[in-house]
């Protein structure tokens, strides 16, 4: 079966694209000495995996990022442990005639998906959560009521949230077998054409545009997100739209 193949895709860990003794050396080698030497074996890093680095590297190169990622990931951990809360939680949402949507609590393969959905997750739950942080007492609970009630904080996940949508969805497109390695290019530019549009304006339907919608006075946000009442002054979030959005299509330029 091997005489036929004529591509393989890995990852890029040197185990399989080193110099020496790697899994291309090795395809390489038998392909040489094999009954088809001249058939091209074209060996294709994981576009993927490829978009994974180039994220974690921009977690890195923006330390706000790994913050609200932390802050996130505390909230997840706080239900999760706790079946009693999880269970008081979904009956404040019952009251609320809302729902309860599942924190993760298990990094999926694609870490922007994960990230993703522990964002949408904390804006999604935001009512629910925040009526129930209120019912308890305690410095933990003070601490993720006070935190979760920043208007800053609010702001910068649904901007990053939106992000990341756009993002996430680029890479369910390379990932995809309807996509072939030509148009790689194309939909890489057209994911780069959609991040820039959100350098001067909120992503349509996304979650910055809830907050924005709802406007108090010449505050450019409003004082509130889905009812609960928000504190604390913006700080520069144009400047970390900016920030945030540039950082993702620098990653994915060649």
């Amino acid at each position: 079966m091997f005489n036929k193949v004529t591509s393989i895709v890995t990852d890029g860990e040197s185990a399989n694209t080193g110099q020496h003794h790697s899994l291309w050396t090795c395809l390489t080698d038998e392909r040489c000495k094999g009954d088809t030497p001249a058939l091209p074996l074209v060996k294709i890093w994981c576009a993927v995996h490829r978009s994974q680095l180039a994220y974690k590297d921009m977690t890195t190169a923006v330390p706000e990022i790994s913050h609200l990622l932390t802050d996130c990931k505390a909230v997840a951990t706080f239900y999760n442990v706790s079946a009693v809360k999880m269970k008081e939680i979904k009956e404040v949402a019952r009251q609320n005639d809302t729902t309860v949507y599942q924190f993760p609590s298990v990094k999926d393969i694609r870490f922007t998906e994960y990230s993703y959905t522990l964002l949408s997750s904390i804006l999604k739950n935001y009512k629910p959560m925040m009526v129930h942080l209120n019912d308890l007492a305690g410095a933990e609970t003070t601490g993720l009521r006070s935190k979760w009630q920043d208007r800053d904080t609010v702001k910068l996940v649904a901007i990053l949230c939106d992000v990341l949508f756009v993002y996430k969805r680029f890479q369910k497109l390379i990932q995809s077998d309807t996509l072939t390695v030509f148009d790689l290019n194309t939909s890489r530019q057209h994911c780069v054409t959609e991040l820039e549009k959100l350098l001067d304006r909120c992503l349509p339907g996304g979650y910055e545009e809830h907050l924005v919608e709802n406007r108090s006075g010449e505050e450019d946000v409003s004082s509130t997100f889905a009812g609960i009442e928000l504190h604390g002054k913006l700080h520069r979030p144009q400047r970390r739209r900016h920030l945030f959005v540039t950082n993702v299509i620098v990653m994915l330029m060649p």
